[in-house]
């Protein structure tokens, strides 16, 4: 079995995740397919990954797709939790995840007091208030006139694919939602075209072709399915995928032969690529094992207890600290770095860190370092 060495898995990574300094994109819906979705469990976050990956970017460029073209949907699927998907690849997300997910959602349902018993005619009262217009889960609740636990409710018939999300597109920080009719605002979005098996191997396909060579682990902790199921699916496409090894790792690493190509050109090539990433940015949570690119000593400083990700920075690849946006009259970007960086590549991340916080202050800003902003980065 072929060993790689991690340094160019890295590399070849950063390629595919249009991280590398040649290979970031200029279209919304390319990165988020070849990223596999954008995570969306906070507002910000979704636009911070594009701004990383896209020289450029707006956030009116994602906009536009979602509230205006609607050629990009936020569906809940892999983990159970909140991603940004291109209508392409919604339904075979949605095949893929929907039993998972369901049940997911269904314990929330029960929890909240709204049982099994009652919710086909909760959501029955509320598609016919809601059919033809976009509404809040206040005005919602104000017309359906029940005392059920609307909220709960609501989010059921989401991850259903009966009810669409809607943020707002006038305050990208805002965290509420009106919803719509999901077959009114997605009439071309069919959540019925694949079956969960076909789905399921679909989207381990889509994985690989964004994130490999990764485990088995790596794949089920990802997507939020079994082992059992992903070893079905790996057994589906076996044809088009090879095993590896990886230096200084375990276990065997799956990728797919058309990646093989890829990986001999990154092998040649040299340069060093700096960039900073957003709390929960796909790269940083495509896998299960981190110690691919994350000392494990300092995987507290970059994780919490429920593997979620901060913002961190990355050199080729690999975390080498991490950073935070202050907010106020004197904005700035806190650089928290995890060993001493100097010369061209320190002036690197001090330039990343002052274009990260242009666009979130709409202005210049100053980078400083360490836990208590205690001065300007070193030059």
């Amino acid at each position: 079995m072929r060993e790689l060495n991690l340094d160019t898995v890295n590399r070849m990574v950063l390629r595919k995740q249009h991280l590398a300094e040649d290979s970031r994109a200029h279209d919304v819906l390319r990165v988020a397919d070849d990223i596999c979705g954008l995570h969306a469990t906070g507002t910000v976050e979704p636009y911070l990954s594009l701004f990383a990956r896209m020289p450029g970017f707006e956030k009116g460029d994602l906009d536009q797709e979602l509230y205006v073209d609607r050629s990009m949907v936020k569906m809940r699927c892999m983990r159970g939790t909140l991603h940004i998907l291109t209508a392409e690849m919604a339904s075979m997300v949605h095949a893929a995840t929907r039993a998972m997910v369901d049940r997911l959602s269904s314990r929330y349902a029960q929890f909240r007091g709204l049982g099994a018993e009652r919710y086909p005619g909760v959501s029955q009262a509320i598609m016919e208030v809601v059919r033809g217009r976009e509404m809040t889960p206040a005005q919602i609740k104000s017309e359906v006139g029940t005392d059920d636990n609307i909220a709960a409710a609501i989010s059921l018939m989401c991850d259903h694919g009966l009810l669409a999300r809607i943020g707002s597109r006038d305050n990208w920080r805002a965290k509420s939602y009106r919803y719509a009719v999901f077959a009114e605002r997605y009439p071309t979005i069919d959540l019925a075209r694949y079956g969960e098996s076909e789905g399921v191997a679909l989207l381990v396909h889509r994985y690989l072709r964004s994130y490999g060579p990764a485990t088995v682990n790596d794949i089920a902790w990802w997507s939020g399915l079994s082992k059992r199921t992903v070893l079905d699916a790996l057994e589906v496409i076996g044809g088009q995928t090879v095993t590896v090894g990886m230096a200084g790792m375990d276990g065997d690493f799956v990728m797919l032969r058309s990646d093989e190509g890829l990986l001999e050109r990154v092998s040649r090539e040299g340069g060093r690529t700096v960039n900073l990433l957003p709390a929960l940015d796909p790269y940083i949570m495509g896998y299960k094992e981190r110690r691919r690119y994350l000392d494990h000593a300092r995987y507290d400083q970059v994780f919490d207890r429920g593997g979620n990700a901060t913002s961190t920075v990355l050199v080729d690849g690999r975390v080498v600290g991490v950073w935070a946006f202050v907010e106020g009259p004197e904005a700035a970007v806190r650089l928290t770095l995890f060993e001493e960086v100097e010369g061209a590549l320190s002036r690197l991340i001090e330039e990343r860190a002052r274009q990260m916080g242009r666009f979130l202050a709409g202005g210049e800003v100053e980078v400083v370092e360490g836990a208590s902003g205690r001065g300007p980065l070193r030059p």
